[in-house]
């Protein structure tokens, strides 16, 4: 099956393609997202018929960080110059989305029957972009992920490790509760869904997608200062402690809509953070 990543660049990115070529089941291309690769509608899907791929992979906003704001007017032009090309070109969509679509005050897990009640601006984008390409292309798949972390590239991560390294206090949510997912393991899901639809599964639609163990931001800072300790990557006189919070927010993801249709089953997280606090050092 011929697949087209674009934004091969973030580390979910970077992840797919070297669990893609490991496998080899699959013939991988990527369209870079430099501005020169998208002066128009056009031009795009010129480009993207000479690659004739059976499935396109949208990780544009895969690494999402804080409460960036995004342009809006042009990335929803592009997604929808994407959905456009799949439908006419008759390619699977699958875009990477995130669980700020919803509001973070449901206590249970989020299911994809939940609506959607973001009221944060970057919430609105992601379901906005969700919406566009549900209208527009037919065959299309949306992949609500937890946040990601790897050793490379931006993510929450990479993010608080810089953070430690340069401040003697840091300051996380104790308050707001997430699945982070190693990006490897956000390979391995897209790679099975790939398979799938390879072997003509013809499921579309949302899924969701997160690690099996919760935590919030502050917890989550505990475990990665405790790994960098432990290996004596950063000095013993950080001052780790919560944010204050009003509010409690809870983004946990129910997975399985995602098991039931593809075979995906959760893994934890914490297994696969001691060794991306070790790549990233040893990548450095």
């Amino acid at each position: 099956m011929r697949v087209v990543v674009i934004g091969e660049n973030t580390c979910l990115g970077a992840g797919l393609k070297v669990h893609l070529l490991r496998w080899g089941r699959h013939q991988i291309e990527t369209i870079r997202t430099t501005k020169d690769r998208w002066k128009s509608e056009r031009k795009f899907r010129k480009d993207l018929r000479k690659v004739s791929p059976d499935i396109l992979v949208d990780l544009r906003f895969s690494n999402c960080l804080g409460d960036r704001v995004f342009q809006k007017n042009e990335d929803m032009e592009n997604t929808e110059w994407i959905a456009k090309t799949c439908s006419k070109e008759e390619i699977h969509m699958l875009c990477v989305s995130n669980p700020m679509v919803f509001s973070g005050k449901k206590d249970k897990p989020y299911q994809e029957s939940d609506p959607p009640d973001a009221a944060k601006e970057r919430g609105l984008f992601f379901l906005s972009n969700e919406d566009k390409i549900r209208e527009i292309c037919e065959k299309h798949i949306i992949l609500r992920l937890g946040p990601i972390f790897a050793a490379y590239g931006s993510n929450i991560l990479t993010d608080l490790i810089g953070n430690l390294e340069e401040k003697k206090e840091v300051k996380r949510s104790n308050q707001k509760i997430e699945c982070p997912l190693h990006a490897s393991d956000g390979a391995r899901v897209i790679s099975g869904i790939i398979d799938q639809i390879s072997a003509s599964a013809n499921q579309v639609g949302i899924y969701h997608y997160c690690g099996s163990e919760a935590v919030s931001g502050f917890d989550f800072s505990e475990a990665v200062l405790s790994s960098l300790l432990k290996f004596k990557f950063i000095k013993s006189d950080i001052t780790l402690s919560p944010a204050e919070d009003n509010e409690a927010l809870n983004f946990r993801l129910d997975c399985g809509k995602i098991h039931n249709s593809f075979g995906i089953r959760q893994m934890p997280w914490k297994q696969s953070l001691s060794e991306a606090v070790k790549n990233y050092y040893s990548e450095r």
